[in-house]
């Protein structure tokens, strides 16, 4: 029988292959699904998922990590762990390393998030949504600000492109962006519902929320909170039928969880370097 997280995370990973499906590139091979850019590893760059579970994973895992081409772009994969709980081995003995294992997290009804938009957030500053017609020169500040509060290069990591992609984004309802913003107007904090679709067995959209970044003078202030619940609530409001995230450690996860979401599984991340030996097999 099923379990609300078994059902939870079903819905989560067809929502991720779905929001995946916008790399400039995709190369399927026969196990695994390869999204490409055409720049270097940022954050969100750069990566394959399991779409079908073969005889043997070894060809399968060559393949895949062959998609990538070599030289500077990084092989590497994201997945649910409770999904394919076979595969963490496969890979390290393909000479992966396992970079970070998430704690999944998922809401269907809201829970607390009882902050809406034109709330007070603590201290200063005020909630909105981005409009889906957000000019182009908003749309770049708020890119670099996000790159900047996860410690990537704005000037290589912000083009023409991203603002581009972030635009249809918004504008066909695959992406929701609240911010808070200060007395002068000025984003301080902010957070991103991503890949917003339908998928089978939710009856309302499935997004995940992804991207929450406060300015570094404004930390301290329950600013991530605050707009993590209010967009996250909006959401709700609107006919969202789940919100997904991905938690780092046991502090992300106790704020999101006094935010009524709960924990339903684990997300994997693995990379290899493209032009080591991988002769050696490594313990996952």
């Amino acid at each position: 029988m099923k379990t609300e997280s078994d059902r939870f995370l079903a819905a989560i990973e067809a929502q991720f292959l779905a929001a995946s499906g916008n790399a400039q590139r995709i190369v399927e091979t026969p196990s695994f699904r390869v999204h490409l850019w055409t720049v270097a590893d940022a954050f969100y760059r750069n990566g394959a998922v399991p779409v079908a579970r073969p005889p043997d994973w070894g060809p399968a895992i060559a393949a895949m990590a062959a998609a990538f081409g070599g030289g500077w772009r990084r092989p590497a994969l994201e997945y649910l762990e409770e999904r394919w709980p076979d595969l963490g081995r496969a890979l390290a003995a393909a000479g992966f390393v396992r970079e970070a294992r998430l704690t999944v997290m998922a809401s269907d009804d809201g829970g607390p998030a009882t902050h809406v938009a034109g709330e007070a957030a603590p201290s200063s500053g005020s909630f909105r949504l981005m409009a889906p017609a957000t000019p182009e020169p908003a749309l770049r500040a708020y890119l670099q600000s996000l790159h900047v509060a996860f410690a990537q290069d704005q000037a290589a990591g912000v083009g023409d492109a991203d603002v581009a992609s972030l635009a249809r984004a918004l504008a066909e309802g695959r992406c929701r962006i609240g911010i808070i913003a200060d007395e002068a107007g000025r984003a301080v904090a902010g957070a991103n519902l991503i890949g917003i679709g339908h998928v089978p067995g939710v009856s309302g959209p499935v997004a995940e929320l992804s991207g929450v970044w406060t300015a570094a003078p404004a930390r301290g202030r329950g600013f991530a909170r605050t707009v993590s619940s209010a967009l996250s609530a909006r959401f709700f409001a609107d006919g969202g039928g789940l919100v997904w995230l991905a938690a780092e450690n046991a502090r992300v996860t106790g704020l999101y969880a006094r935010l009524g979401f709960r924990e339903v599984g684990h997300q994997l991340r693995y990379s290899r370097c493209p032009l080591e030996d991988h002769g050696a097999a490594q313990h996952p």
